[in-house]
């Protein structure tokens, strides 16, 4: 029996075949954290500062859902729906 790698983090790496699959961000109905900052295209750190009672009302970032005591998850429909109300269009010449 193999037995799972010890990271330096000291999680241990699990063998590919206990591993859940990754799917593509398009087709998740929610997002962690950092997969919704690589679907904004943002920094990790922007999304928290976000949340922080000091920034939420002067900032307008996309919402998000506290799934539990500590666990922030945002739904990728509401990702899209902030995206579309930031679109700007260049000017004309």
């Amino acid at each position: 029996m193999r037995t799972n790698r010890v990271l330096r983090s000291g999680q241990r790496s699990m063998p590919p075949s206990h591993r859940a699959p990754m799917l593509d961000l398009a087709t998740r109905i929610t997002l962690s954290e950092i997969e919704a900052a690589e679907y904004l295209g943002m920094s990790s750190a922007w999304l928290k500062k976000s949340r922080t009672r000091r920034w939420c009302s002067s900032m307008d970032a996309p919402c998000f859902v506290k799934a539990g005591g500590r666990r922030v998850v945002y739904r990728r429909r509401d990702l899209d729906d902030w995206l579309d109300a930031h679109r700007m269009q260049a000017p004309a010449r």
